[in-house]
């Protein structure tokens, strides 16, 4: 548990990990591995293996990041980018209107699986933890 950092802030990279082993281990979904995957200008090989080619997999499950050069993989994770992802995953929801997170949030708030809603909040692993419990049960 120590190693898993819970209490620290989530990376995108980490992110694209945690949700393609639950997309996978929990929700059953393939990777469509016939599908081009794009080389990002900022993620090197050697770190995608790092996170046991999580880019890659987010990538090939349609969870993270399509139409993009840049992965932006230290970037720290916020509310909004991790609920428009879990939302997606989970409900295949639209985009919002007024800002694209709006519906993501507002999904997951109704169906209890977060309760702060505030989008710039900076996620931490334990909160992912705990949405993704929430999620599956």
């Amino acid at each position: 548990i120590q190693r898993a950092n819970l209490d620290g802030n989530l990376t995108r990279i980490a992110m694209a990990k945690m949700l393609s082993y639950y997309a996978i281990n929990v929700l059953w979904k393939t990777p469509n591995t016939a599908k081009w995957t794009p080389k990002f200008n900022d993620v090197a090989s050697k770190q995608n293996a790092d996170y046991d080619n999580a880019v890659t997999l987010s990538y090939q499950l349609w969870i993270m990041w399509q139409w993009i050069s840049n992965f932006r993989p230290n970037d720290l994770v916020t509310r909004a980018e991790f609920a428009t992802a879990l939302s997606r995953m989970l409900y295949s929801t639209s985009d919002g209107y007024d800002k694209y997170y709006s519906t993501h949030i507002n999904i997951l708030r109704q169906k209890w699986i977060i309760s702060n809603t505030t989008p710039s909040m900076i996620e931490h692993r334990w909160y992912v933890m705990l949405m993704l419990m929430r999620s599956a049960m």
